[in-house]
């Protein structure tokens, strides 16, 4: 037995578009808990949603396993509430209420909520807890203008939508405590407006609706597709949502009322039960291929994002590979400027010995002319003798100082080859930074180039879904007659394999034949070189065979690779035709509601 207690939770019930984000927004800012995982907001509603994603996710999987979506205009499976999926959904739903159990009043907000309730309210933690339901109404024309202008969803199909919504979920909030609020009484008046909702269902809002600051929450501006004043029904769909709506606008407790109206609708639906299966079932193929063409965009996306990270990462590796450059540029720079340095060095070392020799060049001819002068004054002074011995000192060191210049040459003539050799190396090096800049540059090219290729590709994919029809048509054919060709060659393969079988036998007996040729007499000799001219042809033979079978075994394995590429092109041709049979299905349902809205207009009710 279900708690009569104060309510403890809150759901918040309505049709998509209806103000249900807005109710529980407002909700939020007195203090009701909503959960800590709330779905982000979009461009449709950018102040959020205001539904936790956990039971988002439990809905929409729920309606995936019972094959419908959140616009489609079918009647829930019979029993669904005992289906496997149901069950499966009904531990997932404990899990999320045992989350937000404990912590005051909290409310629970999704749409899908309206049809699938008695998923929720079957849940053993709210045996226990007693649960309020708060149904948020709008027009029905705003609310089909709102779908129209968001999701292209034509006025028809919204009203049934509505419908749906509203009263299966006054069918279902039946035995528990339950009000109505206008969404244009919200924005006209939010906290007088949530004050008496709270008041008819019995709870005790936490914060103060006067300082909530509501008004700038929830704005008159945010109200568009204004439908104000009476209007003429299009379509008995449209004119049992107006009913509907007014019922429930103008009377503070209208639930006794709206059970014949729940019946009118279903003797309508069962009246048109088959363009309503119709339209169900178109809608959803559109529902399952948008999903498909959002999964395709967010790989693109995806694609996009890991092919800019890879322009990224080129462009960072260019920029590294130039700064690199730079950098062996300066370092080659050094190193030239280095060795002009060592080469003037060297230079003046050269001249320098060059002198140093010229100098003792011209001391030996000094010495050569003092010798034998020396010889003749033998007489002369002890002085002159000291200057002999000072000019040998100084050839001495004269000749060492040459020995020093000339090894200083020749180390800076190693130097100098050495950074000839640092020269070398740095150069190719420096030519394959640049050439990798350049190799780069061209892969961010082709990238940008692949990037472009794919966008052209998918914008015209759609137009050459007719014309691969007729390609997979031609390349049946050609499988066909490339499996026969197949099936030929392979008879042919194996007569040849036959005959060249029957021909190594004959040669082998000729081998045989010739061998006892060569044992009887010199006359048989004409007859045993006959023999080896026909064991020559028949080699000749063997050997042409062999070359045809290898070229038959060739062209087996050429066709046998076609006929692998024909099938993957049937099989993607297969898939573009499967894509192009879900198209023609939604086109099915829009042509399915234009004739019931021509319909609906011949037979229209004031």
């Amino acid at each position: 037995m279900r708690s009569q207690g104060t309510p403890e939770a809150v759901f918040v019930l309505g049709m998509h578009r209806s103000g249900t984000s807005a109710t529980a927004g407002a909700l939020a800012r007195l203090g009701v808990r909503l959960g800590d995982r709330l779905v982000p907001p979009a461009p449709d509603n950018p102040d959020g949603y205001f539904e936790h994603a956990a039971i988002v996710g439990i809905n929409e999987s729920l309606l995936d396993s019972l094959e419908r979506s959140w616009d489609d205009v079918r009647a829930l499976p019979p029993a669904w509430c005992e289906s496997p999926a149901a069950h499966a959904a009904a531990a997932a739903v404990e899990a999320v209420l045992g989350e937000l159990d404990g912590q005051g009043l909290w409310a629970l907000k999704d749409p899908r909520m309206s049809r699938l309730l008695p998923l929720w309210t079957h849940s053993s933690l709210l045996e226990r807890r007693s649960a309020a339901c708060l149904l948020v109404i709008r027009d029905p024309d705003e609310v089909a203008a709102s779908l129209e202008t968001r999701d292209g969803m034509p006025a028809m199909q919204a009203h049934i939508l509505w419908l749906r919504h509203v009263l299966e979920a006054v069918e279902a909030s039946s035995a528990m405590p339950r009000t109505v609020i206008a969404y244009t009484e919200l924005l006209a008046s939010p906290g007088a407006t949530l004050e008496r909702a709270a008041c008819r269902l019995g709870i005790d809002l936490p914060g103060d609706p006067a300082s909530a600051g509501l008004e700038g929450f929830l704005r008159a501006s945010a109200r568009h597709h204004r439908h104000d004043g009476p209007r003429t029904a299009r379509t008995p769909w449209h004119a049992l949502a107006l009913e509907c709506y007014g019922l429930m606008t103008a009377n503070a407790d209208p639930w006794d009322r709206l059970p014949a109206i729940g019946q009118r609708f279903e003797a309508l639906c069962a009246t048109d039960s088959v363009w309503i299966e119709c339209l169900g079932q178109a809608a959803r193929a559109s529902d399952l291929q948008r999903r498909r063409l959002s999964e395709h965009a967010n790989r693109m996306e995806q694609h996009a994002a890991a092919l800019q990270l890879r322009m990224d990462l080129t462009d960072a590796a260019l920029a590294s590979a130039e700064h690199m450059s730079l950098q062996r540029m300066e370092e080659a720079q050094k190193l030239r400027s280095q060795l002009d340095e060592t080469e003037s060095a060297l230079a003046v070392a050269e001249q320098l010995s060059i002198e140093r020799l010229d100098e003792a060049q011209k001391l030996r001819n000094q010495l050569d002319e003092t010798e034998p002068a020396l010889a003749v004054a033998e007489q002369l002074s002890i002085e002159r003798l000291d200057e002999a011995q000072k000019l040998r000192n100084q050839l001495d060191e004269t000749e060492s100082a040459l020995a020093v210049a000339e090894q200083l040459s020749i180390e800076r003539l190693d130097e100098a080859q050495k950074l000839r050799n640092q020269l070398d190396e740095t150069e190719p090096a420096l030519a394959v930074a640049e050439q990798l800049s350049i190799e780069r540059l061209d892969e961010a090219q082709k990238l940008r180039s692949q990037l472009d290729e794919t966008e052209s590709a998918l914008a015209v994919a759609e137009q050459l879904s007719i014309d691969r029809l007729e390609e997979a048509r031609q390349l049946r054919v050609q499988l066909d007659a490339t499996e026969r060709a197949v099936v030929e060659l392979e008879n042919l393969s194996l007569t040849r394999l036959h005959e060249l079988e029957s021909t190594r036998r004959q040669l082998d007996e000729t081998d045989r034949a010739l061998g006892r040729e060569q044992s009887r007499s010199v006359e048989r000799l004409g007859a045993w070189e006959a023999a080896v001219a026909r064991a020559d042809a028949l080699q000749a033979e063997v050997q042409t065979l062999s070359d045809a079978l290898a070229s038959a075994r060739n062209d087996v394995e050429a066709l046998s690779a076609a006929l692998i590429a024909s099938r993957n092109q049937i099989t993607q041709v297969e898939e573009e035709l499967a894509r192009i049979r879900s198209s023609l299905a939604w086109r099915a349902s829009q042509a399915c509601l234009s004739i019931l809205s021509q319909r609906g207009d011949k037979s229209g009710v004031a």
